[in-house]
């Protein structure tokens, strides 16, 4: 019968196992010395189109990235040209996962049973991508619905003051920004509130 070798208590290649779940928590702990792809860099051209862009989502009832404009505003007072890249990557990202996800409580899509278009992959590459053809306006406009039940949704809820009205906007937005941006040629929409179909 072969013997093994006494190892101390430890397993052969033990210490090597406690390196790698080292190596393992300093990445997921973002230690010091691990490097993360540095955020594009913005013109301020671009930035300004953005902040427009963070602008108009105020009527798309995208609270959560028009919220990034002082952030941004901060940043160029500072004159701190990384952070503002950074900031701004954030900001633009935000929004284009808004156009997609919506603003409201995700509960509501319990149940939801129509598939979207919405992009797969990494919405931050996407930005960066974007940022370097410089095709800004063009990612937020695909992203963006366009049907006229949507457009007229996003009117009412610019003009509308009262909170609880409002609400209800957003939240119905937000299920036209789960449906696919085209619908086809031909297709079927039921108003189960109103009990309206409409081909």
């Amino acid at each position: 019968m072969t013997k093994h070798r006494e190892t101390g208590g430890k397993r052969p290649g033990f210490s090597a196992l406690l390196r790698l779940l080292g190596l393992w928590t300093a990445l997921i702990l973002g230690a010091p010395g691990v490097a993360y792809a540095a955020a594009p860099h913005w013109t301020p051209a671009q930035v300004e189109r953005l902040v427009q862009w963070l602008d108009y989502a105020r009527d798309d009832a995208l609270t959560m990235a028009v919220s990034e404009v002082p952030k941004i505003r901060k940043m160029q007072g500072e004159q701190n040209e990384e952070r503002l890249d950074e900031v701004a990557t954030d900001a633009a990202v935000r929004l284009l996962t808004g156009f997609y996800t919506g603003c409201c409580d995700a509960s509501l899509k319990t149940g939801w049973q129509i598939a979207g278009d919405r992009p797969t992959g990494d919405p931050r590459q996407r930005v960066v991508e974007a940022l370097a053809q410089d095709r800004l306006d063009q990612m937020f406009i695909d992203a963006e619905p366009h049907h006229p039940f949507y457009r007229a949704m996003r009117r009412a809820y610019a003009a509308e003051a009262d909170a609880a009205r409002r609400a209800t906007l957003a939240a119905n937005m937000d299920r036209w920004r789960w449906m696919p941006r085209a619908l086809g040629r031909r297709y079927l929409l039921v108003n189960t509130a109103s009990f309206e179909a409409m081909l």
